[in-house]
Formats: structure tokens, C-alpha cells, sequence
């Protein structure tokens, strides 16, 4: 009886980790963002990826942390910055809502470390430990 049930538990659980895959547990940020708007390649920033969404700033970071919890969320000035393991967003205003730039954390952190060194820190995170 023990041998069926083992059975029957790993396709179970195989189909419960794909099953959460969809609803975005073991997704990033940046997938959730190609997810949710429109890839606006004209708009990229060096390395950072260029989205363009409807909506003010405020509400589109909040769209972005509800599929995807965010580490940190700063607002500076008319952008919001989000925080994530291996990724930095900003979310800015444009004339059709707002532009939604995915960068690595890196990246992202050099880019615009005027905005997000005093509110993240002052040195971005490294791999080192993990």
C-alpha cells in the first residue's frame, strides 16, 4: 500500500511545482514584466530593457510587486525604483503612462546610483556567499 501511494505523491508533486511555476513562484521580475506590458526596444537604456505600460508610476510598481514581491520599493522624486535579488526596475513617467526599464542589479545600480545608493546602500549586492 506504502508503494502505491509513493506512486502516486511524486507525479503529485511534480504537477503542483509546475502548477506554482505558472502562477509565478520561480519566475523573476523580469519575466513578470515582459508578462504584464509591452517591450518598447527604442526606449532601452544600455543594458536595461525598455517597456512601456498605462498608468502613473506609483501604480504600475504596484502591478509590478503584486506578481512579483519586490525586496525594496523607493520612490524618488517621479520614479519608483524596485529592489530585487538580481534585478533593479525603475518605473518612470512617460507621456502614454510610464516606461518600465529591467536591468541586472549591477547594472542597474551603477546606472542610476544617484537615485538608489542612498535609499539600497551604497555598494550593490555581489554572489559572493551565496
Amino acid at each position: 500500500m506504502r508503494t502505491v501511494a509513493r506512486g502516486r505523491l511524486v507525479p503529485a508533486l511534480v504537477l503542483a511545482l509546475l502548477l506554482l511555476g505558472g502562477c509565478g513562484l520561480f519566475s523573476d521580475v523580469a519575466d513578470s514584466v515582459d508578462d504584464l506590458y509591452d517591450r518598447a526596444p527604442q526606449l532601452d537604456q544600455g543594458t536595461a530593457l525598455a517597456y512601456t505600460a498605462p498608468g502613473p508610476p506609483s501604480v504600475v510598481a504596484t502591478q509590478i510587486t503584486n506578481a512579483q514581491q519586490a525586496i525594496s520599493r523607493a520612490p524618488v522624486a517621479d520614479r519608483v525604483y524596485l529592489q530585487y535579488d538580481d534585478h533593479l526596475v525603475r518605473v518612470e513617467p512617460s507621456p502614454s503612462g510610464s516606461t518600465v526599464l529591467v536591468d541586472d542589479y549591477a547594472n542597474g545600480y551603477r546606472r542610476w546610483a544617484a537615485d538608489v545608493s542612498p535609499v539600497f546602500g551604497a555598494q550593490p549586492p555581489t554572489d559572493e556567499g551565496k
